[in-house]
């Protein structure tokens, strides 16, 4: 495996489409390709289901995308390129940071190069009657009703989302239009229930990433194969065994084992329910081995297009990790860049956080440290100290034998400068942050 990394690094498995001759109409390179195909790998990976890329815009996902746009995907144990993927796909949550959204454009123009179809799933304009601001406050209005009444809403309570009740005519418009999403944008949604993310619960990734790319499967689909490839009638020709369930491309690193460890077991799962086995997954960087530390090389050396708009290699050297601007899986120094790049959002942050944890506790908090403590022992030094600190510690309300240790965001943010002043003699610089934090790139804003 090493030498095979080490060869693809040197350049070795040119595209294949660079040695075409110029002069060949588009049929006759459209049939030399399959022809090509065929023969060095029998079939092609998409001949008879679709195979979508679903792209993150980070550092994972990158790196298979320009592994595919050389030919060196590899997917079920051949090289793939371009021609064996139906889509590149972006669902977009609504609060990425900006660098994120600046590789739009960049990446538009990678797929264009390379034949690659590549649709973002927008989320649904802010203003006007079919915005998500008037549908925000037409929630809010049915939920202050019903706590009247003493109820709780459903998602069925406050009916269709306006943006959704006019079915735009092609994939691309409905993608570009926020048709497939069903949800605001991430961070107002939360906002509006007063609620944060629950532990060991990727509910914002399946709602506002992967429920838009599975709607937008059926689509594309439907329009490849014909009307009747809905997915329930798809499931039921897998479990038939006349079809093989569409393929997911995701990027996890060979050197994530948890993660890709719960995938499997939730695609298996999905798989084994009545009309759930339309949709497979494939992670072509373990497969290839290629971990985290190992992406940076790909980056450096593979076909991609830099700010400019040149395609060059190289060109996606500067990706940097994707990942909403709130999520509480960031570490404390990209809250402390958000505070220095936007206080007002900043802020907004902490008075959720606040209001979450005045409704939940600080189990449900964006910093919690969990610390195990006997009941009828005595506290932990650890314990003492974040007492000392003036730390909020709370029960476990399902387990008496554990308490929370909560630093809260603001507090937490604060205390990781205090330490860097005292480490350093100064105040950190966010751009210096910024370089280290994302392996040496430079933040637009």
């Amino acid at each position: 495996m090493a030498r095979y990394l080490k060869s693809l690094l040197a350049g070795k498995g040119t595209p294949r489409s660079q040695a075409q001759p110029a002069k060949l109409s588009p049929a006759a390179l459209a049939s030399k390709l399959t022809a090509r195909l065929t023969k060095a790998h029998g079939t092609a990976l998409n001949a008879d289901r679709l195979v979508i890329l679903r792209l993150g815009l980070g550092r994972d996902s990158m790196t298979m995308l320009g592994l595919l746009g050389a030919h060196q995907l590899v997917v079920e144990g051949q090289e793939r390129g371009p021609d064996e993927i139906d889509a590149v796909v972006f669902s977009d949550p609504g609060g990425e940071w900006e660098f994120t959204y600046d590789l739009i454009p960049r990446v538009r123009a990678f797929c264009r190069e390379h034949g690659l179809r590549f649709l973002v799933q927008n989320k649904p304009p802010a203003e006007g009657p079919g915005g998500w601001i008037a549908w925000k406050r037409h929630q809010k209005t049915i939920a202050d009703a019903l706590a009247v009444q003493g109820k709780t809403p459903h998602g069925s309570s406050y009916g269709k989302p306006p943006w959704r009740k006019h079915r735009p005519a092609t994939i691309g418009e409905r993608a570009a239009s926020g048709y497939y999403h069903a949800r605001i944008p991430l961070f107002e949604d939360y906002d509006r229930k007063s609620a944060w993310m629950i532990r060991k619960n990727p509910s914002c990734t399946i709602l506002h990433k992967v429920e838009p790319n599975r709607e937008m499967l059926q689509d594309l689909a439907q329009e490849r194969f014909g009307a009747w490839a809905t997915h329930k009638a798809w499931s039921a020709a897998v479990d038939a065994g006349e079809r093989r369930p569409h393929l997911m491309l995701l990027g996890l690193a060979a050197d994530e084992p948890a993660r890709l460890e719960k995938g499997k077991e939730e695609s298996a799962k999905r798989m084994a329910k009545e009309g759930e086995s339309y949709e497979a997954e494939a992670y072509p960087l373990e497969e290839m081995g290629i971990g985290k530390g190992d992406e940076q090389r790909f980056l450096d050396a593979l076909p991609g297009v830099d700010p400019g708009g040149r395609l060059r290699k190289g060109g996606f050297s500067d990706v940097k990790k994707s990942g909403c601007r709130f999520c509480k899986y960031q570490d404390k120094q990209q809250f402390w860049m958000l505070r220095e790049l936007d206080p007002e959002f900043f802020e907004r942050v902490v008075d959720l956080e606040r209001r979450n944890l005045a409704r939940t506790g600080p189990w449900m908090a964006i910093f919690p440290r969990s610390l195990s403590l006997q009941v009828r022992g005595k506290p932990s030094a650890l314990l003492q100290a974040e007492r000392r600190k003036g730390h909020a510690i709370t029960p476990d309300p399902e387990d008496p034998g554990k308490v929370w240790v909560h630093t809260p965001l603001d507090v937490l943010v604060q205390e990781w400068e205090d330490d860097y002043v005292a480490k350093h003699g100064r105040r950190p610089d966010w751009e210096e942050v910024a370089k280290k934090e994302y392996r040496g790139c430079r933040i637009e804003t």
